[in-house]
């Protein structure tokens, strides 16, 4: 397979984020969908993969997601959806 499945980072709907408080802008669904596979070490490739997308089209939702998040990396914004709550 060409991805990795982790069932408390599959687990449908996120928590309301402390986006307020963090300055953070709230991710849609399917950029909470990208974010946890993005945390599990997932490729653009193997994110594709899984959603049925092309790897250009994650790539454009990791670039999304790092912005809302105001982090310059995956691994921060897999430590940004742990502490927000969109991921365990």
């Amino acid at each position: 397979m060409l991805f990795r499945s982790d069932p408390a980072c599959l687990q449908a709907g996120a928590p309301d984020p402390a986006g307020a408080e963090t300055g953070a802008e709230a991710l849609t669904a399917r950029e909470v969908e990208v974010l946890r596979l993005v945390a599990q070490g997932c490729s653009n490739r193997e994110i594709g993969a899984h959603l049925h997308i092309a790897a250009s089209t994650a790539r454009d939702h990791v670039q999304d997601i790092l912005r809302r998040l105001g982090v310059n990396s995956r691994a921060a914004a897999a430590v940004a959806g742990v502490r927000l709550g969109y991921c365990r």
